[in-house]
C-alpha cells in the first residue's frame, strides 16, 4: 500500500503508507494482546501519556 494507492512491487513509485499498516495490521493484533492488560495500542502510541 502506498500513499497514493495500492501498487504492485514491480511498479512501485510512491512512498509506503506506514499509517495504513499500523492501523490495519498492527493495531488489531496489539489491541488483542493489550486488552487483558488494561491497555491499548492508541494509548501506548499517542504523544500525550496519562500520568494517573
Amino acid at each position: 500500500m502506498t500513499q497514493s494507492s495500492p501498487e504492485p512491487l514491480e511498479a512501485w513509485h510512491s512512498r509506503i503508507d506506514y499509517e495504513h499498516y499500523l492501523v490495519k495490521q498492527i493495531q488489531p493484533i496489539a489491541d488483542a494482546i493489550l486488552q487483558p492488560l488494561g491497555d491499548s495500542f492508541v494509548a501506548l502510541t499517542s504523544a500525550q501519556k496519562v500520568l494517573f
